[in-house]
């Protein structure tokens, strides 16, 4: 009798070991559901960007800097400056201005993407810009 104890408690300790390994087995394993939304996840990466898009970008980034520094120039001096003073007014003081900012608007004029100064055009007023790069892409 004793020893059908044993082997009746064996069978359920073996019974148990053997559930909780399939039921740790079932939740390692990813169903197909899962496996499938991974592969959904997986498939829609972002497409990364053509070399005309990354142009695009650091043109528009290098405008909109070289803009914001003349904002911040007209701010300081009270007008644009001037076609002959260009853009080299951001980097190097113009003669005559005392409320120039020390320092400067920009540490550096970027190029465009052939390696050109961008152009810089005052309009008639005095009171907008046209920052563009003369390179044809």
């Amino acid at each position: 009798m004793k020893n059908r104890k044993f082997l009746v408690l064996g069978v359920l300790g073996l019974f148990l070991v053997a559930s909780f390994a399939y039921f740790v087995g079932l939740k390692s394993n990813p169903s197909h559901k899962d496996e499938q939304q991974l592969k959904d996840l997986l498939s829609k990466k972002e497409t990364p960007e053509t070399p005309l898009e990354i142009n695009k970008r650091k043109v528009a980034e290098d405008i909109a800097a070289i803009s914001a520094a003349l904002n911040f120039f007209k701010l300081d001096v009270g007008h644009y400056p001037s076609d002959k003073e260009g853009l080299q007014a951001l980097v190097q003081r113009p003669s005559g201005l005392d409320q120039w900012r020390t320092g400067g608007y920009i540490d550096k004029l970027p190029l465009d993407l052939k390696g050109n100064a961008y152009a810089y055009q005052l309009s008639q007023d005095g009171k907008s810009f046209k920052v563009f790069s003369r390179s044809q892409p």
